[in-house]
């Protein structure tokens, strides 16, 4: 290997004095270096087919590793100019009727727990009992990639995925509950969106 061989000539330069042999290997080994990092990336972007494979692809080779958000056209003919002006019209098209609190965005309320006080029949705890189990609790927290974006609470599916044990439990009680009182946690309707620029597409065809 050239890199065993520029090691061994480099001793025997500095015992000789006579580093003619040792710089010509060490050039030729740097670059059979560079070669072999240029192979392999060219390698790397031929073989990404995958959608999280290109997403990171993406992020690698953007600037600062985010995508910024361009100026759309209003219905009035003019433009946003603003940031803000660009999400809110986005959510205005995408989610009509919502409500959009974009300095809040990212807040996370505390588990609303009022629904407990409320019975519910037996036959609907033991169709939610049914209906979810732990194995498609297991199934379902394990179906995301670890790294999957979080939700507005900031935890990534590696969380819940690698303490499974410790939480299906509380997991568990929660989403029957849901199920069976036909209730859904005020922190539940929350959602974070991320809209993906695609340049050329009409503001009711880009994807959220």
């Amino acid at each position: 290997m050239k890199r065993r061989e520029v090691c061994r000539l480099f001793n025997v330069a500095k015992n000789s004095g006579n580093w003619t042999d040792y710089r010509r290997i060490l050039t030729d080994y740097n670059e059979a270096l560079r070669q072999a990092k240029r192979e392999s990336w060219r390698r790397h972007c031929e073989e990404t087919e995958k959608a999280p494979d290109c997403a990171r692809l993406q992020r690698i080779l953007s600037k600062d590793g985010q995508s910024a958000v361009s100026s759309l056209q209003l219905e009035n003919g003019e433009y946003t100019t603003t940031e803000k002006g660009t999400l809110e019209e986005l959510l205005r098209v995408h989610f009509p009727g919502s409500e959009i609190n974009l300095e809040t965005f990212g807040g996370w309320d505390s588990l609303d727990l009022d629904f407990l006080k409320w019975k519910g029949s037996r036959e609907d705890w033991a169709v939610s009992s049914r209906v979810i189990s732990c194995d498609k609790l297991k199934w379902a927290v394990f179906s995301f990639q670890p790294y999957k974006s979080s939700g507005i609470d900031g935890i990534m599916p590696i969380v819940l995925q690698q303490g499974f044990e410790r939480l299906a439990g509380k997991h568990l009680m929660l989403l029957r509950a849901s199920l069976a009182l036909g209730y859904i946690l005020m922190s539940w309707r929350h959602i974070r969106v991320v809209f993906i620029p695609k340049p050329g597409k009409p503001l009711s065809q880009r994807s959220p």
